[in-house]
């Protein structure tokens, strides 16, 4: 009996181990506003490792580096809260500053997370 409990102990860890997503793997609801002032709104996947945000439009898909957006937002389901990452230039080696997408939380305190990837 107690090697069925065990079993059972084990697929469902493994089954709710894999089920987790990440923010980051999902399309979320949000808008993007561009350097060039356009706001796109759709469906948007990010990638902070590369800092390449997807738009996804009606009849299109459309990719944006973080030197082409000022910033996004998003409704994330997974915490249930509204997220805006900011593109500022930020030194990732060297004294060489890239535009990165940093994220702002809101919190007693206002204050964009550091960069974490």
């Amino acid at each position: 009996m107690r090697y069925v409990q065990l079993i059972l102990l084990i697929i469902i860890s493994y089954a709710t181990i894999s089920a987790q997503q990440f923010a980051a793997d999902l399309w979320h609801t949000g808008k993007t506003v561009l350097d060039s002032g356009d706001t796109l709104r759709g469906n948007l996947k990010y990638d902070l490792k590369s800092d390449i945000l997807q738009v996804q439009l009606e009849k299109k898909m459309e990719s944006y580096t973080a030197r082409k957006v000022l910033y996004f937002e998003i409704f994330d389901e997974t915490i249930k809260k509204y997220r805006i990452f900011y593109s500022l230039p930020y030194s990732t080696a060297g004294q060489y500053k890239a535009p990165v997408f940093l994220n702002y939380w809101w919190r007693k305190t206002h204050r964009v997370m550091p960069r974490v990837v």
